[in-house]
C-alpha cells in the first residue's frame, strides 16, 4: 500500500470516527480544523480526523463530498425516526476503500449531470405540432413540446427568461380546451400572489369564466382550512398579517423586560451592529425567530429538540433569550388564534392525512417554481396523488435552501417519479446574446444545458467596472444612474446584502434619486416602482424580475460567496446538512447577472468573484469602458498580474517549499487562480488576505504572516 496523502481517507475516516451525525457544513468544519463553539461543546475537536486537512477550502471539501457520493462511497442517510434530517454514510464500496485505497482520488470528476436525458424534439413532435395548427402559435418548438407532452409525470427545466409562465398558463388551457378535461379538476401552484395573479389574468383572457384553480401553496390550504374550521379547530382562527407579527414581537420584548438595543447587541456580532442600521437589523431579529419555528416544522423537529438544538449553540443568557422569546411567539399565536404561513401548510397536511376522504382529487397538477419547493410542500404535493404531475423549475435557480427549500427535489425528479420526462425550455428571450454566454460560463459547473439568446447584442452590452473603495463605488453608481437614458423604472441596483444596499441608499438620496427599497426582511415584494423610481433590492428579493438595465454592486470576492453569518439563529439550528452554502451562492450570484436584458453593469472592489472566469472576464472586460473615480475624476488604475514579476515567481518559490515542508502538492497550499490574485490584489494585511479565494480564516491563521511579508517586500 503506498504511503502517499490520500485525502478522501481523511473523509471517509472522520464519516467513521464520528459518534454523531455528519452533513455538509459541519464535516467541512471540522475536518479543516474550524474551532467554533459548537465544534468544542459536541468534542469534535479531539477527533483523531480533527483538521486533518488544514490546508482545504471548504468548497474543496464540498467537491470532493460530491465526488465520494457520485463514486458511491458515502451516502445520505436519514436519522432515526426523522426522514427529512439525513447525514452522510459510509457505504460498503466506501469500507472497501478504507481497507485497500486506490492510489488517488483526484478533486476533479467525471460528472455528466444529474438527468439522463433531456428529450429532444424529434419528427414525430414536429408533425402532432402541424396537426394542432393554430393553437400553438407563436410558441417555440420546446415551448410547444411542453404544452402537449402526455406522460404521466414530467419535468420541464425552464431556464431564466425561457417564457416558463407561457408554458405553464397555455398547457393549463390546452388540457381544458383541447384534451376535454374538467376545469375543476387542473390545479396550478405557484409561490407568490404575483404570479398567481398573472397567471389569473392570463388564463381569463384566454377562457372567459375561467375555473381553473390558480393558487398559491398558501392560498389552497387557507381555502380548506376555512372550509373545514369546524373540524380542523375548536374556535376561528386567523391568519397572521406581518403586521401582526411586529406588533406581537414588541410586545414580547415588553413582557420580557427587554429592550431593543439589547436584543440587538446580544443577538448579532460587533461588526453586524456597526455595519448595519437598527432598523434593518430588527426586521432581521424578527424574521429570524419565526422563522426558525418555520425551519423546525419543515424538518420534522420536535419543538424540544428545536430548544436542545438552541441550548447546544449559544451561552446560556443568549440560549434563554431566544427560547423565552420562541416559546412567547408560539403562546401568543395560541392565545391570539392566529396562524402563519407554515401553520396553514401543516394543519392541511394534519387535515388531510387523518381525512383522506377530504383530499381533492385533480386529473393534473402543473407547480410552477420548483426548486424552491420545501420538504412540507413536496408532502402536501404527494398527499394530493395527482394523476398527472406537470413540474416548471430551475435548479440553476435554487436559492432558497437557507430558509429550508430543498434543491435535491428538482435534481431528484427521475428518482421520486421513475419513468419521468425531463424537458427543458432552452431560449432566453430576455437578455442580449453576451449576458447568456456570460451566465452559461458561471453556472457551467452544473452540467445544465446552456441557453441560446433569442436577442443580438446591443452596443457595450456588459460592462466590467472596478473601484479602490466602496464609497467610490456608491458615488459611481448613483452618477452613473443619472446618464442613463431609460425611464427610472426600468433600472436595477442588485446587491448580496443589506448593508450594501443601506450604503449606496446614503448616495442615492444626495443625488435626490428615488427608489423602492426591496428586501426580505422589510416584505415589500409586491410593490412595483414608479416611472421615476429604480429599484434597489438585494438578489434574493429580485428573484422572478427583469429590468432593461441592471447594476450589480459589490461582485467583489469579500462578497461572493458571503463570508457573514446573516441568520445566526438559524445557522445554530441546522441540522439538515444537505445544503450547500457555498453553491447556493453561485447560484445566488447567477440570479444577479441573469435580470438584464439590455446592459449588465458589475462593479466591484478588491477581486472580481471567482465565479467569473478569467478567460470570460477577459472577452468581455475589452468592451468595458466606463471608469470612474471619485476622489481624482480620473480613470480607475486597474491592477493586472504579471507572470514575470518578481513577487510571482517569489510567492511560486515559497509556494512549492512549502508544500515540501508538509508533504503535499503545491496546489493545496493555494492554486494558481489564487496566485493570480494575490499578484492583483496585493494585500498588506490579514483582512486584506481574507478576501482573496481560497483564503479562510485557516489558511490566514498559517500562512498569513508569511505571505503578507512577501507581497510587501515585491510590490
Amino acid at each position: 500500500m503506498s504511503n502517499k496523502f490520500k485525502a478522501h481517507i481523511s473523509v471517509l475516516g472522520l464519516i467513521k470516527e464520528s459518534q454523531i451525525g455528519l452533513g455538509r457544513q459541519l464535516l467541512a468544519d471540522v475536518i479543516t480544523g474550524d474551532e467554533s463553539a459548537r465544534i468544542k461543546k459536541l468534542r469534535l475537536d479531539k477527533l483523531i480526523h480533527f483538521s486533518t486537512l488544514p490546508l482545504y477550502d471548504k468548497k474543496d471539501v464540498f467537491e470532493l463530498l460530491d465526488l465520494l457520493l457520485y463514486k458511491k462511497f458515502i451516502e445520505y442517510k436519514p436519522i432515526p425516526n426523522n426522514k427529512f434530517i439525513k447525514v452522510l454514510s459510509v457505504t460498503a464500496k466506501g469500507e472497501e476503500e478504507l481497507k485497500n485505497p486506490s492510489e488517488e482520488l483526484k478533486l476533479t470528476k467525471s460528472f455528466e449531470g444529474y438527468y439522463s436525458t433531456f428529450e429532444k424534439i424529434t419528427d414525430e413532435d414536429k408533425i402532432k405540432f402541424e396537426k394542432l395548427g393554430n393553437i400553438l402559435t407563436g410558441l417555440s418548438d420546446e415551448q410547444k413540446k411542453a404544452v402537449i407532452h402526455s406522460n404521466k409525470n414530467i419535468l420541464c427545466i425552464a431556464g431564466a427568461g425561457s417564457g416558463k409562465t407561457r408554458v405553464l398558463t397555455k398547457r393549463a388551457w390546452y388540457l381544458a380546451q383541447y384534451k376535454s378535461i374538467p376545469q375543476d379538476k387542473i390545479l396550478a401552484v405557484t409561490f407568490t400572489r404575483k404570479a398567481r395573479k398573472e397567471m389569473q389574468n392570463r388564463l381569463e383572457d384566454m377562457i372567459p369564466g375561467n375555473l381553473i384553480q390558480i393558487e398559491t401553496f398558501n392560498s389552497f390550504c387557507e381555502k380548506y382550512l376555512r372550509k373545514y374550521e369546524d373540524l380542523i379547530y375548536n374556535k376561528k382562527v386567523n391568519v397572521m398579517s406581518y403586521r401582526k407579527r411586529l406588533e406581537i414581537f414588541v410586545k414580547i420584548l415588553k413582557e420580557l423586560n427587554l429592550t431593543t438595543d439589547a436584543v440587538l447587541n446580544k443577538y448579532y456580532s460587533k461588526n453586524k451592529i456597526y455595519s448595519n442600521d437598527k432598523k434593518t437589523l430588527f426586521f432581521g431579529l424578527i424574521n429570524d425567530m419565526f422563522s426558525v419555528l418555520d425551519y423546525q416544522r419543515n424538518n420534522d423537529i420536535s419543538f424540544n429538540e428545536l430548544m436542545d438544538l438552541i441550548s447546544g449553540h449559544y451561552d446560556y443568557q443568549m440560549a434563554s433569550t431566544i427560547k423565552d422569546i420562541i416559546r412567547k411567539i408560539v403562546q401568543k399565536k395560541d392565545e391570539d388564534s392566529l396562524r402563519d404561513y407554515t401553520d396553514q401548510i401543516v394543519h392541511t397536511i394534519e387535515f388531510f392525512k387523518k381525512n383522506q376522504e377530504m383530499i381533492p382529487r385533480f386529473d393534473h397538477v402543473l407547480i410552477d417554481e420548483y426548486q424552491d419547493v420545501n420538504s412540507l410542500q413536496f408532502e402536501f404535493i404527494q398527499l394530493l396523488k395527482p394523476n398527472n404531475l406537470f413540474s416548471v423549475g430551475d435548479p440553476r435557480q435554487s436559492i432558497y435552501g437557507w430558509r429550508g427549500s430543498r434543491i435535491d427535489y428538482i435534481l431528484d425528479f427521475e428518482k421520486l417519479f421513475p419513468g419521468s420526462s425531463i424537458l427543458q425550455l432552452s431560449t432566453n428571450y430576455r437578455s442580449n446574446k453576451e449576458i447568456v454566454e456570460l451566465c452559461n460560463n458561471v453556472i457551467g459547473d452544473m452540467k445544465l444545458p446552456d441557453l441560446k439568446s433569442f436577442k443580438e447584442n446591443g452596443e457595450k452590452t456588459i460592462n466590467f467596472v472596478k473601484h479602490k473603495n466602496d464609497d467610490i463605488e456608491n458615488a459611481f453608481v448613483a452618477q452613473s444612474i443619472l446618464s442613463q437614458n431609460c425611464k427610472r423604472n426600468e433600472i436595477f441596483v442588485l446587491a448580496r446584502t443589506n448593508k450594501q444596499i443601506e450604503k449606496l441608499s446614503l448616495e442615492l438620496n444626495k443625488l435626490k434619486i428615488r427608489y423602492l427599497k426591496r428586501t426580505i426582511e422589510e416584505k415589500k415584494t409586491n410593490l412595483e416602482p414608479t416611472q421615476d423610481e429604480i429599484t434597489l433590492s438585494t438578489i434574493h428579493a429580485i428573484k422572478g424580475l427583469e429590468a432593461s438595465v441592471v447594476y450589480f454592486i459589490g461582485a467583489g470576492a469579500k462578497n461572493h460567496p458571503c463570508k457573514a453569518n446573516e441568520h445566526p439563529v438559524l445557522e445554530a439550528v441546522k441540522i439538515n446538512d444537505t445544503y450547500d452554502k457555498y453553491a447556493e451562492e453561485l447560484r445566488l450570484f447567477y440570479v444577479a447577472i441573469s435580470r438584464p436584458q439590455e446592459k449588465l453593469i458589475i462593479s466591484y472592489t478588491g477581486t472580481l468573484a471567482s465565479y467569473v472566469k478569467k478567460e470570460i472576464f477577459d472577452k468581455f472586460n475589452k468592451n468595458s469602458k466606463i471608469k470612474f473615480d471619485k476622489s481624482s475624476k480620473k480613470e480607475v488604475v486597474y491592477k493586472t498580474n504579471n507572470s514575470s514579476s518578481g513577487l510571482y515567481h517569489e510567492l511560486k518559490s515559497w509556494r512549492l517549499s512549502e508544500s515540501q515542508r508538509l508533504n503535499c502538492p503545491p496546489y493545496y497550499v493555494f492554486n494558481d487562480r489564487t496566485l493570480d490574485e494575490l499578484c492583483s490584489v496585493l494585500p498588506s494585511n490579514f483582512e486584506e488576505l481574507q478576501e482573496v479565494s481560497g483564503f479562510g480564516p485557516v489558511k490566514v491563521k498559517r500562512f498569513g504572516k508569511d505571505i503578507v511579508r512577501i507581497v510587501m517586500e515585491n510590490c
